[in-house]
C-alpha cells in the first residue's frame, strides 16, 4: 500500500518513471490488486509507452472483470492505436458498467475534435458519438 501511495504522489508530481518504479514494487508484494496494475497502466500510457499501458490495464482487467476504469483506459489506449473494434469494446464494456466514458476523455481531450486533431486521427462515427463528439 505504501508503494502504490507513494507512486501516487510521484504521479501527482508528474514524476512518471518513479511513479512507475514504486507501483512496480507495489505489484511484487501484491501482484492481485488490480488497482496497482492500472495506475502503472496509466502512468506509462502518459508517457507515450501505449502497449505497456495496454499490457497493465489488460491485467487488471484480468484480476477484476468489472473494472470499469481499467476497461475505459484501455479503450483510450486502443484509440491511439487505431484499433477501432477493440477501443469500441472497450468503452462499451465500461459504459455498461456504468462508468462515464465521455466525461473520462473530457478529462484528457476538450473534444473529440481536439483529439482528433492533436493527433491527427479521425474517428469513426461510432466512437466519436460515444465520446461525445
Amino acid at each position: 500500500m505504501v508503494y502504490s501511495n507513494r507512486g501516487l504522489a510521484y504521479w501527482r508530481k508528474g514524476e512518471r518513471d518513479l511513479a512507475i518504479q514504486d507501483f512496480t514494487r507495489a505489484i511484487v508484494l501484491n501482484p492481485q490488486d488490480a488497482g496497482v496494475y492500472n495506475n502503472r497502466g496509466v502512468a506509462y500510457w502518459r508517457k507515450g509507452e501505449r502497449d505497456l499501458a495496454i499490457q497493465d490495464f489488460t491485467g487488471a482487467i484480468d484480476l477484476n472483470p468489472d473494472y470499469a476504469d481499467a476497461y475505459c483506459n484501455r479503450g483510450e489506449a486502443w484509440l491511439h492505436l487505431g484499433e477501432w473494434d477493440k477501443a469500441k469494446a472497450d468503452l462499451t464494456a465500461a459504459q455498461d458498467m456504468g462508468f462515464d466514458i465521455a466525461a473520462s476523455f473530457r478529462n484528457d481531450y476538450e473534444s473529440v475534435a481536439a483529439f482528433e486533431q492533436q493527433h491527427g486521427i479521425q474517428l469513426p462515427p461510432d466512437l466519436a458519438e460515444m465520446l461525445g463528439s
